[in-house]
């Protein structure tokens, strides 16, 4: 009787530790509950921040591509209104040029019918000063 006293008794100590731990496992499992739903809130967390930054940084890159786009057609404007003066110039260049070479056809052809009056000292006579400026003209004109 006493061996199985003795066995009844490891029995019993057997079955308070399997108790005790069945009981950590509980606590243990509460722990890693507590651990679980932290976790999943911080993930939930940072999901919520990374969208909300991706919205951002999307919303931005669509104003960045429209702005982008405005300013190209901008310089595409620009540049056809730039080759639209650049014609222009060049065409009044075209006519500035003819004139030009009209004007000194038509002074080559003239002749001087004024003739300065000879001195009497054998001096040649100075000529007056809107001759000299009619002179200096014809010069500046032939010299281009």
């Amino acid at each position: 009787m006493q061996m199985q006293e003795s066995k009844v008794d490891m029995g019993k100590e057997l079955d308070v530790g399997s108790v005790v731990t069945e009981s950590s496992g509980t606590t243990s499992k509460k722990k890693d509950t507590s651990k679980n739903e932290e976790l999943n809130k911080e993930n939930k967390h940072l999901k919520q921040t990374y969208k909300d930054l991706y919205d951002s940084i999307k919303k931005t890159r669509v104003q960045t591509k429209d702005h982008n786009d405005l300013l190209i057609a901008q310089v595409n404007s620009k540049t056809v209104e730039n080759a639209d003066l650049k014609a222009q110039i060049q065409e009044k260049v075209f006519a500035n040029t003819s004139l030009k070479n009209k004007l000194r056809k038509l002074k080559g052809n003239s002749v001087d019918t004024k003739f300065a009056k000879p001195s009497i000292l054998g001096k040649p006579a100075l000529q007056p000063l809107r001759n000299q400026s009619v002179v200096r003209q014809l010069n500046a004109f032939k010299s281009e």
